[in-house]
């Protein structure tokens, strides 16, 4: 998962360009810290990157992200409760969609709300034709 996590990041940032200053992280800084740090004025924060196969076969079951760890949640929660911002950025293979969550969204709906209810309520988009533009507006939004 970390090269699909890698090959994510790389995509990201090309696509991003010159539209912000981003650096991956990849727990340099720590175990749990998120992968990237941004900056696009008047947006900051960090961005957790995360690769799954595919949406679950059923749109009532939970919406699930692999390899999203308690220790990565709890870091998100107590970065929240602090004042800081960040997002998941989940890539779904087989559909070529990313879903962009801000912290609290991805807090109170992953494992929670159904596949259905993510795909219609959170920033779901497919990545091709995706311009730095929908994706600054995605994390500039706040969706719960």
């Amino acid at each position: 998962m970390k090269h699909e996590e890698r090959t994510l990041w790389q995509w990201l940032d090309r696509t991003m360009g010159s539209n912000w200053m981003a650096n991956r992280v990849e727990n340099e800084a720590g175990v749990n810290i998120p992968d990237v740090y941004f900056v696009a004025a008047p947006l900051h924060g960090w961005i957790e990157l995360k690769v799954i196969g595919n949406w679950a076969t059923n749109d009532t079951t939970p919406f699930r992200v692999e390899r999203w760890t308690p220790g990565q949640r709890n870091w998100m929660s107590n970065h929240l409760l602090m004042g800081g911002t960040a997002w998941l950025v989940v890539h779904v293979k087989s559909t070529d969609e990313l879903v962009v969550m801000r912290d609290r969204a991805a807090l109170e709906v992953v494992d929670k709300w159904s596949t259905i209810r993510i795909r219609t309520s959170q920033h779901v988009f497919k990545r091709r034709g995706c311009g730095a533009g929908k994706i600054l507006a995605a994390l500039g939004a706040e969706v719960v």
